[in-house]
């Protein structure tokens, strides 16, 4: 029997089609970091809930688990198993760093509301991640959650116990057709999207992604944010959120919102690149 072992050498730049979609991306986040970063696992990304960052330093130190805390962020290895050390939802949140990031644009909404306490509308809750960004950024308020998914909220449901939130109200309802019965100061949109700017965390969307499915996503998103805007108090303000990197699904549903009658207050990317994060996420 005959054997023969070959040599095999990693390339020393990225393949030019590691992100094949490259022309659907918006210009402010081009570049060979974004391509780059396709490659590497990012790390595990934890939010300090208030009044727990020593707590959860301590636990962590004593558990012998490395990591970083810039302000009110945790940044462990991936591999970590950080629920069996500190109480997931009460004391942190488990949160890439970009999504933590909105937290400054909720911080401008803070500055200028003229209500003690403002109406909250979560439109597209999920599991309650931004909900729970809100909530301690903004303290008390009126928060009214809906998801189309029924388990998903079940697991909001679990994680506001866990985060002793307990004023609040939840439906099922699909976002782009959804009648909440009121008018708030404050709507959340994080609206579904190609989850393009999550792609180092899930490679394997690199590969089966259809270009068409961004229009199915824009159709959607310009659904959620029409009928979103209806229940929107005069003066009051809709936080739209992606974790995309395609220009039609960020700027393109800007342009939409402003012609549609909104005054744009502020728009960000939150990079994450050179952090092993999850690149980006728009807000508006």
């Amino acid at each position: 029997m005959a054997g023969f072992f070959g040599s095999f050498h990693l390339p020393q730049a990225p393949p030019d089609n590691i992100f094949p979609l490259a022309a659907y991306v918006s210009q402010g986040i081009n570049g060979d970091a974004f391509v780059k970063s396709h490659l590497v696992q990012p790390d595990l990304f934890l939010r300090i809930r208030p009044g727990y960052k020593e707590v959860v330093a301590d636990k962590l130190k004593a558990a012998d688990i490395p990591f970083i805390v810039t302000d009110d962020s945790l940044r462990l290895p991936n591999s970590v198993r950080v629920e069996d050390e500190i109480r997931l939802n009460r004391e942190a949140v488990v949160q890439d760093l970009s999504s933590q990031r909105v937290g400054a644009l909720l911080q401008v909404y803070k500055a200028v509301k003229s209500e003690p306490v403002p109406s909250v509308w979560d439109c597209c809750a999920a599991s309650g991640g931004k909900s729970i960004l809100a909530h301690d950024i903004l303290g008390e308020m009126e928060l009214t959650v809906s998801d189309i998914r029924s388990s998903i909220l079940f697991n909001l449901k679990k994680r506001f116990r866990e985060a002793h939130i307990n004023n609040y109200r939840a439906f099922i309802a699909d976002a782009a057709k959804a009648n909440p019965g009121q008018q708030f100061d404050l709507i959340i949109a994080d609206v579904s999207c190609s989850g393009s700017g999550t792609w180092a965390r899930t490679p394997e969307q690199l590969q089966y992604f259809e270009p068409a499915r961004v229009g199915d996503f824009v159709k959607l998103q310009s659904a959620i944010a029409g009928n979103a805007v209806q229940y929107l108090k005069a003066g009051g303000y809709l936080l739209y959120i992606t974790c995309s990197v395609f220009e039609k699904e960020n700027e393109g549903q800007v342009n939409l919102l402003q012609m549609a009658g909104l005054q744009l207050v502020e728009q960000r990317y939150f990079r994450g690149m050179r952090k092993r994060q999850i690149p980006c996420l728009q807000r508006y």
